[in-house]
């Protein structure tokens, strides 16, 4: 079943987080939606988490260290491409902007959420999340059972085309194996 990117945005603020992460979508912390950051535009949903870090201090004491988990989210009724990844890119950089300019010491990790009923498979775009920790792509399934969310974008060995056989010799003139 087909429905607006809006439909897709109220199912998620309004669905508890616990039913979100059963049905397959990594989320957690304070939801915000329609987040404006000025010229960079407006986040479709944005989550906010306050998390503890432990650090060992000179003295070998432990001291919690505060920063947030934010999380941005950009959701697409179709599918998923590089100029989803590209606009996401750009809600971070106002998220920074806006932290760096108010809150400068503040420290935060920012991750990168699109979800999409498909991912552009096509390009180099679907292998990010297997190069990068904090970017994840969903599908999302609306059928009879409500909506579920599944990771996309992992690379399978077994589709890379790469053989057992494959061997890398220098290129040097004088170079025997």
């Amino acid at each position: 079943m087909k429905f607006s990117e809006k439909n897709l945005e109220d199912i998620i603020f309004s669905t508890p987080t616990p039913l979100l992460q059963q049905r397959g979508l990594d989320i957690e912390g304070a939801k915000l939606r329609q987040v404006r950051l000025g010229i960079y535009g407006v986040a479709d949903l944005i989550t906010v988490n306050k998390v503890y870090v432990d650090t060992i201090q000179e003295d070998r004491s432990v001291k919690r260290i505060p920063y947030l988990l934010i999380d941005i989210f950009e959701l697409k009724q179709g599918k998923i491409s590089f100029e989803t990844f590209v606009q996401i890119l750009k809600y971070g950089r106002g998220v920074k902007s806006y932290l760096s300019k108010f809150h400068p010491n503040l420290d935060y990790a920012i991750r990168y959420r699109m979800i999409g009923d498909s991912v552009d498979e096509n390009n180099s775009f679907y292998f990010l999340p297997s190069l990068f920790k904090n970017i994840k792509l969903y599908k999302y399934i609306y059928d009879y059972d409500g909506i579920n969310f599944i990771s996309q974008g992992k690379h399978n060995p077994i589709h890379e085309g790469l053989s057992k056989e494959l061997t890398f010799e220098p290129n040097y003139p004088n170079y025997h194996a």
